[in-house]
């Protein structure tokens, strides 16, 4: 009897089981006829068979023939300890493995301060030209020739060696403004110069209060102090060291589990609580707190700034953008400062959705004729 009813009950799971799959079939079946062969495919994909990332993969052929190669990497802060120094660049003299957005995966070259080269210089000095901003200034997912500090550079004439791309994917206005303020640290102790009259080109992108909105979280928020530095660049050979390392112990490890699709390489959401008007609103308070700075630290070093305002992102809420970018003509004009209005509609090529390559021409051109 005790057999029997382990064997009903066997049975059922077996019943339910089949059921299970088979209204799963049913519904790829509804939903896209041809399907049937796609569906049992994914199963074996998802279940069966683990990939390894492009990335992952990319960085082992590169690391196979001598290259020092990582993933790109923003500095997160649930993932180290509240004393760990904040990274604001990539390692230095490294190679970076960053996007594919339908051209192959693009890679590049860090200079000594652990940014995108220019021009393939190593050490820029006496700089002429700088840039700030996210993943629209540091060149996302095109080559290096393409990307908007080397083609505004060379429509402008500047000796490359001199113009220097501190853009930095995925960052918002703080994080920029410690970039601006640790680098001018370095100037001010003679490690690097900048010509006096120099430009200073930000560009600014509509989800900018979305990464305030986790920046200010962070220790970021210390460069509102006017004296706080990190000394960043003064332990530069330390900070690459133990960026190194923690790449590499997330290289091993995606590696070694076949799993890569995790947040260490592919980053993870932000500003998810700037849900409205109203919270665009106080947030663009501490934007006008920043873009202040921005002023007020270049004209204590003689620099010139000039704003570049990215606007309309399909991708985009416009409603919480143009709180953002009201504010920044505002700012530009209580301050006198050039600002350059874009549309990403007025823009050439083809959005995806960083510009392609014809898109980065153009727009480079036009900021170019604006200057």
């Amino acid at each position: 009897m005790k057999k029997l009813y382990l064997y009903n009950i066997g049975l059922f799971l077996l019943f339910f089981l089949l059921i299970e799959f088979l209204s799963g079939y049913l519904i790829a079946l509804k939903r896209k006829p041809e399907s049937q062969l796609i569906f049992m495919t994914k199963i074996l994909k998802n279940n069966l068979i683990k990939k390894v990332n492009p990335t992952i993969k990319l960085i082992g052929k590169l690391k196979s023939v001598g290259k020092d190669a990582y993933p790109n990497y923003l500095y997160d802060s649930q993932l180290h300890q509240p004393d760990n120094k904040y990274w604001i660049n990539s390692p230095s003299n490294s190679h970076i493995v960053h996007c594919d957005e339908g051209s192959g995966l693009v890679t590049w070259d860090t200079n000594s301060y652990g940014y995108r080269k220019v021009g393939g210089f190593e050490n820029p000095n006496n700089i002429k030209l700088l840039f700030l901003g996210d993943s629209f200034t540091e060149g996302a997912c095109v080559r290096n020739e393409i990307t908007i500090p080397e083609r505004i550079a060379n429509l402008e004439g500047i000796d490359l060696s001199k113009v220097i791309n501190l853009g930095r994917g995925g960052t918002g206005p703080l994080f920029q403004y410690g970039i601006l303020k640790e680098f001018i640290n370095i100037k001010n102790k003679n490690l690097i110069s900048i010509q006096e009259g120099a430009n200073l080109i930000w560009i600014i992108y509509g989800n900018d209060l979305r990464n305030l909105r986790e920046e200010k979280t962070s220790k970021l928020a210390r460069y509102l102090e006017n004296d706080f530095s990190q000394n960043y660049f003064l332990t530069i050979d330390k900070n690459s060291s133990n960026q190194k390392k923690f790449l590499n112990n997330i290289y091993n490890k995606a590696l070694n589990k076949k799993k890569t699709d995790s947040f260490l390489i592919k980053g993870h959401g932000f500003g998810e609580t700037l849900v409205d008007e109203d919270f665009a609103k106080e947030e663009v308070k501490l934007f006008n707190k920043i873009f202040k700075k921005f002023v007020s630290i270049t004209k204590e070093n003689k620099i010139n700034l000039v704003v570049v305002s990215l606007e309309n992102h399909p991708l985009e809420d416009l409603n919480l953008e143009n709180i953002l970018m009201n504010n920044v003509q505002r700012n530009c004009l209580e301050s006198s400062i050039n600002c350059i209005r874009i549309k990403f509609d007025e823009v050439k090529g083809k959005l995806r959705p960083h510009f392609d390559e014809e898109g980065y021409i153009d727009v480079s051109e036009m900021i170019y004729k604006q200057l």
